[in-house]
């Protein structure tokens, strides 16, 4: 079987250069370790993250293709709602439109325990609990913020902030 192993990758070895080469029992590879994003002024005076848009970092194996996304430091934050732009923008109520949620998947670089997904009011500094979750790397929301201005989203857990994604929040109707 080693053999047979060995032919196969040397077969295909120049295709896949890029890919490597690995067996069916390896495990994913770790994802790649993240850093703060960047971030920038908009409209109505809010300094939002500058999201990503593309294939997510090497390891998260959950989300495929190009998404919205922005790195954190234990972790990535997934803007389903941001469609194929790097908005930030998000809706008050849970909704950015008719048919459409403000869900974020946040998805955490290893088994981090039970997760917590806070609002800062960046104006005043109201910190409001929106959501926890139990287990698991995976971390679903729909946030819903009380009112319109800048607000600073953040998934921690006991050892610290695992993504965060700085936004504007305005009443979408």
């Amino acid at each position: 079987m080693a053999a047979t192993k060995s032919v196969r990758c040397v077969a295909i070895g120049v295709l896949a250069v890029a890919a490597g080469c690995t067996s069916a029992n390896e495990a994913d590879p770790a994802p790649t370790p993240t850093t703060a994003a960047p971030e920038t002024t908009v409209d109505g005076g809010c300094t939002v993250t500058v999201a990503n848009y593309g294939p997510v970092p090497e390891g998260y194996a959950e989300v495929a293709g190009d998404v919205v996304w922005v790195d954190g430091p234990a972790g990535i934050a997934v803007l389903m709602y941001a469609g194929t732009s790097g908005a930030t923008t998000i809706g008050t109520d849970g909704a950015m439109g008719p048919g459409r949620n403000t869900k974020i998947l946040w998805i955490s670089n290893d088994e981090p325990g039970a997760m917590t997904l806070t609002a800062t009011k960046v104006e005043t500094g109201a910190e409001l609990v929106l959501a926890t979750h139990d287990a698991g790397t995976n971390f679903p929301s729909t946030p819903v913020l009380p009112s319109e201005g800048c607000w600073k989203l953040s998934v921690t857990n006991a050892d610290g902030v695992i993504a965060s994604v700085l936004v504007r929040a305005e009443t979408m109707g």
